[in-house]
């Protein structure tokens, strides 16, 4: 279970990040996005994005998974690493600092992305029953920093969105509200009565009538 009392005004994403500076990196199957933050900010101070590396491998998670399955996940581990220390000397040249500054990383990304990032094995992701053995929410270390991986909700529905229904506060409201993130991958979450039901899909085919 994930707790939904959260509000920006009680503490930032990262508990880790208690001065200098932070970043925030999504990892999308297709883009991966970074924000920089100054302690205690609320706005990103500089932004940079690039498509996600991890595309040569697979233009979609499960096709990334069968590489690994394959080959083993380190080559999708080092090439995602690399980008994020890459968009982070990015967002350092644009407000120019050194990157010695950066105090913490919060990483979120769906399910896969996450499994990619930290080298684990995504086997049980492509098996009936799709069970993740690792959902994530804590902290540990990429590239030489303080890093917090926020938790996933289920194998198919990610840290992201996780962190776009706490950014939202779409659970704090009294009527229902409903989110859509539509990437490659496709989720809704639906509040309502006190209630969460969130459902994904591979949004990508769908719009661009590719492998149905």
């Amino acid at each position: 279970q994930i707790s939904m009392d959260y509000t920006a005004d009680k503490a930032p994403l990262n508990p880790l990040y208690h001065g200098g500076y932070g970043i925030a990196i999504d990892i999308g199957t297709t883009t991966v996005a970074g924000y920089l933050f100054r302690h205690n900010s609320k706005d990103p101070i500089a932004v940079a994005g690039e498509m996600n590396r991890q595309k040569s491998y697979g233009a979609d998670v499960l096709s990334r998974i069968v590489y690994c399955n394959e080959h083993g996940v380190t080559p999708l581990r080092k090439i995602i690493r690399n980008q994020i220390a890459n968009i982070s000397r990015q967002l350092c040249e644009k407000v120019g600092i050194d990157r010695s500054q950066i105090q913490a990383l919060c990483i979120t990304g769906n399910t896969t992305m996450l499994y990619l990032l930290t080298g684990r094995d995504p086997t049980c992701l492509s098996r009936s029953p799709f069970l993740a053995d690792c959902l994530f929410g804590y902290e540990t270390e990429i590239l030489g920093r303080k890093a917090f991986l926020p938790p996933c909700m289920d194998a198919f529905v990610g840290a992201d969105i996780t962190c776009a229904v706490l950014s939202s506060q779409m659970t704090e409201n009294q009527g229902p509200s409903l989110l859509c993130d539509i990437g490659t991958n496709g989720e809704i979450a639906l509040w309502k009565d006190g209630i969460l039901y969130v459902t994904s899909t591979a949004a990508g085919p769908a719009f661009e009538g590719a492998g149905i």
